[in-house]
């Protein structure tokens, strides 16, 4: 599955609430790192209640990390 190129921007604001982006954050499964396949930094992140095989695969891909088994 291809990766979709996306631009993130981060505003360190100060004057807004943290916790907003912490409350979506915590909703989502996401791995940062380097790329086995790209070697470029690459963000791979999914709504928990939306993961699918796809997703796994391509965290395996990118990472070479496997799904835990619950």
């Amino acid at each position: 599955m291809p990766l979709s190129v996306d631009s993130i921007y981060i505003n360190y604001d100060r004057t807004s609430s943290v916790l907003i982006g912490m409350d979506i954050i915590e909703k989502m499964v996401t791995y940062i790192d380097i790329s086995k396949q790209t070697g470029k930094l690459t963000l791979l992140s999914c709504p928990k209640e939306r993961l699918t095989p796809e997703f796994w695969e391509a965290v395996y891909n990118h990472f070479g990390l496997v799904q835990e088994c619950a």
